[in-house]
């Protein structure tokens, strides 16, 4: 291979691996709202079981 063509792959293999780090926090951000927003709704639709049944008389 050229000189020029491994400074090319060794720059792209650079700048991906700076984006991957730049994105990965946000990404791990992002996994967590969307649990947490998961917990809360199956939470929320739990009460909503319980309060439709109403007490067992």
């Amino acid at each position: 291979m050229e000189p020029i063509m491994l400074g090319i792959i060794s720059f792209d293999m650079i700048v991906g691996m700076l984006l991957g780090m730049a994105t990965s926090p946000l990404m791990m951000k992002g996994i967590k709202a969307i649990r947490q927003k998961r917990k809360l709704d199956r939470m929320l639709h739990e009460i909503a079981e319980i309060r439709n049944k109403g007490p067992a008389v």
